[in-house]
């Protein structure tokens, strides 16, 4: 929880405005060689279409789920090991002229 003011993210109107970032994590191991990393991660706070408005309830929401995978055989590990990670992230963003939604989404290897 932080003072709503974030870059370009989330502004405050007023002090009373807060912003909140949460990330959930989880780690398994699958073999020896092989474990996997899961994580959901939640922020909210009050947007810049608040500050010109007059109505002071106009937030947006970020919602994204991460997961990663590590293979690294233990007896060869030193040239051969993978990573492999992906995200996904969306976005309800409240305006006055009603709600605005997006995702979007990586994977790397």
């Amino acid at each position: 929880m932080f003072r709503g003011d974030s870059g370009d993210l989330y502004k405050s109107s007023k002090p009373s405005d807060l912003s909140y970032v949460g990330h959930l994590r989880g780690y398994g191991d699958i073999s020896e060689s092989t474990n996997l990393d899961l994580g959901f991660s939640y922020s909210q706070g009050h947007n810049d279409s608040t500050v010109n408005t007059t109505l002071d309830s106009l937030k947006t929401q970020l919602y994204g789920i991460d997961a990663t995978l590590r293979w690294k055989p233990l007896q060869r590990s030193l040239y051969h090991s993978f990573v492999g990670r992906s995200e996904w992230i969306w976005s309800r963003r409240d305006q006055p002229s009603g709600l605005q939604s997006a995702d979007g989404f990586y994977v790397s290897g």
